[in-house]
């Protein structure tokens, strides 16, 4: 991890502030272990389209707006061209249903805003 630091900073000038693991594979042991040695979320996603197995555009953008939720976060390859065809008509329908768009650095803020709201609204 501190190497893969190091390389990210070095190539962009800024470090990491979280971590998404390949695949999405980690065990909850090693997750706590990254945040406690590093201070690194993990984040993961809340959608598959599973648009590495190709199943055309129009499915991609189905299934991303069927899943989509406040919060959530969807995964997608933009090396795939159907994933990259499938985003006007996916980010547009998000749009049209309210969704705004942050990084997973505002996302995680916000998060934290709510969980912190939350924690001082007296009871109705």
């Amino acid at each position: 991890m501190s190497r893969c630091s190091d390389a990210i900073a070095k190539a962009s000038g800024v470090r990491p502030r979280t971590m998404r693991p390949p695949y999405g594979g980690l065990l909850q042991r090693q997750r706590e272990l990254v945040h406690s040695e590093f201070g690194y979320p993990t984040i993961l996603w809340s959608v598959d389209p599973l648009d590495w197995k190709r199943p055309g555009a129009s499915v991609i953008t189905s299934r991303i707006l069927s899943g989509a939720s406040a919060g959530g976060i969807f995964l997608a390859h933009d090396l795939h061209a159907q994933t990259v065809d499938a985003m006007p008509a996916t980010l547009d329908g998000l749009l049209k249903r309210g969704f705004k768009f942050v990084t997973v650095s505002q996302l995680l803020a916000m998060k934290t805003d709510t969980a912190a709201q939350a924690a001082v609204t007296p009871a109705q």
